[in-house]
């Protein structure tokens, strides 16, 4: 139970396992805030449009979202490489060697389509149901990860 709450004899070790575990514990409820927040806010702005679309004609495109959104966090993504290594060259680095940037372009790629997907299951399911079907995808890749790559799990993991 002592390992549990992380006590030490040091005062300064104390310290940082407390800090660490505030950082854990905020690290969850913000997670928890942006999944809620996300599925709202794609939800409203769905249904927005569809009142707009009824009235004006005027509609968004998903995929122009979507790509906007990899487009804006492909350039934060740089920015930060760029400030850590003070150096923009060495940012754009992966992009030069072919199988680093498969490395990156096929996540990158499986992504964009997944959220054009999440945008389309949204506009045609209850938000409260997408929510339960989304959270099961990491159940799901937890299971096959297991079964398919040979790895093990914790009872916490």
């Amino acid at each position: 139970l002592e390992n549990f709450f992380n006590f030490t004899s040091n005062p300064r070790d104390m310290l940082s396992s407390r800090s660490t575990r505030w950082i854990k514990y905020g690290a969850l409820i913000l997670m928890v805030a942006q999944n809620s927040a996300f599925v709202l806010v794609m939800r409203f702005s769905r249904k927005q449009q569809d009142v707009s679309n009824a009235s004006h004609g005027a509609t968004y495109n998903i995929s122009m979202v979507v790509t906007l959104q990899e487009l804006f966090k492909l350039i934060l993504c740089f920015a930060i490489l760029a400030a850590q290594h003070r150096s923009i060259h060495a940012a754009l680095s992966p992009l030069r060697k072919p199988k680093e940037l498969v490395r990156i372009s096929v996540p990158a790629a499986c992504f964009t389509l997944q959220n054009n997907v999440l945008y389309i299951a949204l506009s045609n399911l209850d938000p409260l149901l997408f929510q339960i079907t989304y959270q099961v995808k990491t159940l799901l890749t937890a299971l096959l990860s297991v079964r398919m790559l040979g790895r093990s799990f914790g009872r916490f993991q």
